[in-house]
C-alpha cells in the first residue's frame, strides 16, 4: 500500500480537468463542423434541384399561352399572348 501514497493529486486533477475540457471542445467542434457541412449540402440540394414535373408543367403552360385554341364547352377562343398584347395596345390607341 505504501507505493500509492506518493500520488500527485493536483497533477492528476489538472490532467483530468484538461482532458474534460478538450473532450468537450472536440465534441462541440465536431457538431459545428457537421452543421456547417449539412447546411451547405442542404442548400446545394435545394437550390440546384429542378423537378421534372415543374419543368413539364411550365412547358405545357407556355405552350398554352403561345397557341390558338377553342374551348368547345364555353365556345371561347384563346389566342397567343403576344398577339393579345398587340390587340390590347391597338385598341387602347384608337
Amino acid at each position: 500500500m505504501a507505493q500509492f501514497d506518493n500520488t500527485k493529486v493536483v497533477k492528476v486533477s489538472n490532467i483530468l480537468i484538461l482532458g474534460t475540457i478538450l473532450t468537450i471542445l472536440a465534441v462541440l467542434g465536431a457538431q459545428a463542423l457537421y452543421y456547417v457541412v449539412d447546411h451547405q449540402l442542404t442548400e446545394l440540394r435545394v437550390t440546384n434541384t429542378t423537378f421534372e414535373e415543374v419543368k413539364a408543367l411550365q412547358e405545357s403552360q407556355a405552350a398554352q399561352l403561345h397557341e390558338y385554341s377553342k374551348d368547345p364547352d364555353t365556345k371561347k377562343i384563346s389566342i397567343d399572348i403576344d398577339q393579345a398584347k398587340k390587340l390590347v395596345v391597338r385598341d387602347l390607341n384608337k
